[in-house]
């Protein structure tokens, strides 16, 4: 400490005896960098912070009532989702946007008409200069830009934000609609399936004569029951016609009218019993044909009814994926968006001032020391 102090104390006569050219000097370097200081504009930043969201993945992103019912992405902490952020927005196709959205080579007073990839690299590093995206000690991520115009710093930070969520909804935006596509495609094969049964079923029932659908389990068809109904009828009435000529011919002659009126009931009493039993009596409806087709009606009916239930929520689900296709959410939540700013981040001017005055006072002083050294050496040389 006492060496520093004699150190310095060295430099004390030499002040003195230079006093007037460095109060000069130095002087003149406050009022200079103060005239400096007075015309430099004032420059203001504008910040918007936001924190990354936990995107869903693509079947909860493609579920419309992800968004429909009002659910709310989570906020990540994640330092990885952040890191993906901050690459977007350093990224330079985000770059070349803005600064042609803004028309930055007007703004920055460079040619209009010189559009070479030397003005547009002065342009770039100038607005990077200016422009600046981190992570906050708190996980959220800021978006700062600084202009002498306060509010047109504002739309640059807000609009890099909009076009940072734009870009980070399209990384997943292709995969979402290839899987839309593949709902479509889904939709079409069903359909298509849908119809071929539908064909073969109706291709059945007019083979078999099965129009009827059994609506429950343990529920037999229309044709079951009329079948039924029908032999059971015929077959008793054919019994009790028998009966009745058996009694005629006991007491009547055959040529008795009621005998052989009664012989031709018993005739089509026989050929309707035939014609509901063999598919060959050329009746629509028989018991051969009933029992032959039964289980592929049955068989094709429930492949029939598979199929339309697939189809259907296939078309659900394709509709529905097309409606949170178009409804995209953002994948950011905006805490603040960037507002014209109150007061000016620099310049600095008294900071200024006061640094390039007490620059300038050190420098005089080397000089004056170095200029006091030379002297000293050549009058040393002079008198040896």
């Amino acid at each position: 400490m006492a060496a520093t102090e004699h150190y310095l104390a060295g430099y004390l006569p030499l002040v003195q005896k230079w006093r007037w050219p460095i109060l000069g000097v130095t002087l003149a370097a406050c009022i200079i960098s103060a005239i400096t200081a007075l015309l430099l504009p004032n420059i203001y930043r504008s910040t918007a912070i936001f924190y990354p969201t936990n995107l869903p993945d693509l079947e909860t992103t493609l579920n419309p009532a992800f968004i429909l019912n009002g659910e709310k992405l989570t906020l990540s902490m994640s330092s990885d989702d952040a890191d993906r952020l901050i690459s977007i927005g350093q990224s330079e196709p985000l770059l070349r946007h803005i600064i042609q959205q803004f028309k930055f080579a007007r703004h920055y007073r460079y040619p209009a008409n010189d559009t070479s990839d030397k003005i547009q690299q002065k342009v770039l590093e100038e607005f990077l200069y200016n422009y600046s995206i981190a992570q906050n000690n708190r996980s959220a991520v800021q978006v700062s830009f600084d202009d002498a115009d306060k509010y047109f710093a504002a739309r640059v930070a807000n609009a890099i934000t909009h076009q940072i969520d734009v870009i980070n909804q399209q990384l997943t935006l292709t995969n979402q609609q290839k899987i839309v596509n593949s709902y479509a495609q889904r939709q079409q094969f069903l359909q298509k399936e849908l119809h071929k049964t539908q064909d073969s079923l109706l291709t059945a029932r007019r083979q078999y004569g099965i129009f009827g659908a059994s609506t429950a389990e343990h529920e037999s068809r229309p044709e079951s029951r009329y079948l039924a109904e029908r032999l059971v009828q015929t077959e008793t009435d054919l019994r009790q016609a028998r009966a009745t000529l058996k009694s005629y011919q006991a007491q009547l002659p055959a040529s008795n009218p009621k005998v052989i009126t009664l012989k031709a009931e018993i005739k089509g009493l026989e050929a309707a019993a035939s014609a509901l039993k063999s598919s060959t009596s050329g009746s629509s409806i028989n018991l051969e044909s009933y029992l032959a087709g039964t289980d592929e009606v049955t068989r094709l009916e429930a492949i029939f009814n598979s199929r339309r239930e697939e189809y259907l929520k296939a078309r659900q689900l394709y509709e529905d994926a097309k409606l949170a296709l178009q409804n995209q959410t953002s994948s950011l939540y905006l805490v603040q968006p960037a507002t014209p700013a109150l007061k000016k981040v620099k310049p600095i001017r008294w900071l200024m001032v006061a640094g390039a005055t007490f620059l300038t006072f050190l420098l005089s002083v080397v000089v004056v020391s170095v200029l006091e050294r030379q002297k000293s050496f050549r009058r040393e040389r002079f008198y040896a």
